[in-house]
């Protein structure tokens, strides 16, 4: 194996004893910014916990107070727990989503929810 470069250590500056380096990925308020700023891996871990969410809410609520056919509750379920989540921390993001990876990846999240809330297949 040949390298046609230098490799070089990442640059490094200390500030009162502590090292501080450049990193590809920062995580603030639990949303993952990468350096090209695509939020695309973020929208697909967070469309994959609001739907999970939004299916055992449905499963509880089908289970325990027998409201699978109730349109109204799967709706206020949908509202509270998918839009909810997904929406968190989305004004740091949303102009990304104009993005076709990262809308791709909200349409595909959002889709499950929304046919078993239509009934539409």
């Amino acid at each position: 194996m040949t390298f046609k470069c230098r490799l070089q250590r990442p640059q490094t500056a200390r500030m009162s004893g502590d090292s501080i380096w450049t990193v590809s990925t920062a995580t603030v308020l639990r949303v993952f910014i990468y350096d090209q700023l695509s939020f695309a891996q973020y929208t697909i871990s967070i469309g994959e916990k609001a739907a999970k969410n939004f299916g055992k809410m449905s499963k509880v609520s089908e289970a325990s107070w027998c409201m699978s056919a109730c349109k109204q509750s799967l709706l206020t379920i949908y509202l509270g727990t998918f839009l909810a989540t997904v929406t968190y921390t989305a004004g740091c993001w949303y102009r990304r989503a104009g993005l076709h990876v990262v809308r791709s990846a909200l349409l595909r999240t959002q889709r499950p929810a929304l046919t078993l809330l239509t009934k539409i297949y």
